[in-house]
């Protein structure tokens, strides 16, 4: 019995996965996953997370709050006041009533959209990390943020900025941290957009961009 249960510690399993897939309980995974595959996934999802709490740490300024989802290690490395979409720390969220059948693992079950938060005016609304090697590919992913920001109505609040994580520059892996900032009061939006159209421009170049401090 101890052989069978130490089996799973290498993904490996005596009945197949066309009769394991029948017990899948996780109702937000599309796929079935083993508990391997499950936890190389968290564990790869904990790197993630705590590069974007770092690179998060080293670009906001003292006071700013964020909208995010998965803000375990996001939270701890970038100490921000975070506006939780899953409700773990946002009474409001967690209030909420469900409308209809539990359609998804509970913890996900009462998910709100980053603009959910609009009302209280969070310095950063997004927070991603892209990879990629400078040049079109980098460049068009980060123009997709652009776009969806637009397709919000959120261009004259919001403006996407990013930055070179230096972390990842000895990998030949480049990665950059990309962010939907609001704009300061009073400032002109389109100043933000322009300022922001330059900076692509110089990464379409191939021209080095200041990297975030390391940590």
């Amino acid at each position: 019995m101890i052989v069978v249960a130490l089996l799973s510690a290498w993904d490996l399993h005596l009945l197949p996965q066309s009769v394991r897939r029948v017990f899948h309980f996780r109702r937000r995974a599309a796929v079935y996953e083993s508990e391997w595959q499950k936890w190389r996934g968290q564990k790869d999802n904990v790197s993630r997370w705590t590069e974007k709490g770092r690179a998060l740490a080293d670009y906001a300024s003292p006071g700013d709050s964020l909208v995010a989802s998965a803000i375990g290690a996001v939270g701890y490395y970038s100490d921000l006041f975070i506006h939780d979409r899953a409700g773990l720390v946002t009474r409001e969220v967690a209030v909420r009533q469900l409308v209809g059948p539990l359609q998804t693992s509970p913890g996900h079950d009462k998910m709100v959209e980053e603009t959910f938060f609009l009302p209280r005016r969070p310095e950063l609304l997004r927070a991603t990390v892209v990879a990629g090697r400078p040049g079109a590919r980098t460049v068009e992913m980060i123009e997709a943020q652009v776009d969806e920001l637009r397709e919000a109505g959120l261009q004259d609040s919001y403006v996407v900025d990013f930055q070179l994580i230096d972390m990842a520059i000895t990998s030949g892996k480049p990665k950059y941290f990309v962010v939907w900032r609001r704009i300061e009061e009073g400032s002109d939006p389109q100043t933000a957009r322009d300022a922001f159209a330059l900076q692509l421009e110089s990464l379409e170049a191939g021209s080095p961009l200041r990297p975030l401090k390391s940590r």
